[in-house]
């Protein structure tokens, strides 16, 4: 399934002011792919259909 969040640039986009992760550094999207995985899944069960999610995304 896709993801409203499906990249450590689109992150940033929304969380701009976030660090640039250092050689051997996990990216902040890496650290919190889990929640943010968990977050739309909590949206799509409570609030949205996963049709209508699908057309947000797209």
């Amino acid at each position: 399934m896709k993801t409203l969040i499906s990249s450590n640039e689109i992150l940033q986009k929304y969380v701009p002011n976030t660090l640039k992760a250092v050689a051997g550094e996990l990216s902040l999207f890496d650290k919190i792919a889990y929640h943010l995985q968990q977050s739309e899944t909590w949206l799509t069960q409570t609030f949205l259909s996963s049709k209508v999610l699908e057309k947000i995304i797209t």
